[in-house]
């Protein structure tokens, strides 16, 4: 034949890494609970970081602020006072918000209503 025959994977070859050894809650294999979701989008976060320019990363638009975690090296942020040296400012800011809102901080992948 002309044209070469392809090489054949198994059909693991095709999973992700993660795929393979997770387990969910229920433990179906592959599955993603609600915990690794956390865990992967704070990983994301912590690894791309925010591009916050006026809210001084005090808002929730700030995706560390948000998830709770301080800016770090990876953000791009300007005039940030979302770090331990600005730490008076970071809990007043999270105090007016609970106030507002008290489940303002709460994750968005929870593990269903608790009422």
């Amino acid at each position: 034949s002309a044209f070469p025959t392809p090489p054949s994977y198994p059909a693991s070859y095709w999973t992700s890494p993660n795929a393979r050894t997770s387990t969910a809650v229920d433990g179906r294999p592959g599955a993603t609970s609600p915990t690794q979701i956390e865990l992967s989008h704070k990983q994301e976060v912590l690894h791309m970081g925010c591009t916050c320019k006026k809210t001084r990363c005090l808002k929730l638009y700030c995706q560390c602020f948000a998830l709770q975690l301080y800016c770090g090296p990876n953000c791009r942020c300007m005039t940030c006072h979302n770090v331990v040296s600005q730490e008076k400012a970071r809990q007043e800011a999270i105090r007016l918000i609970l106030g507002r809102n008290p489940h303002a901080f709460d994750t968005k992948f929870g593990k269903g209503s608790t009422n």
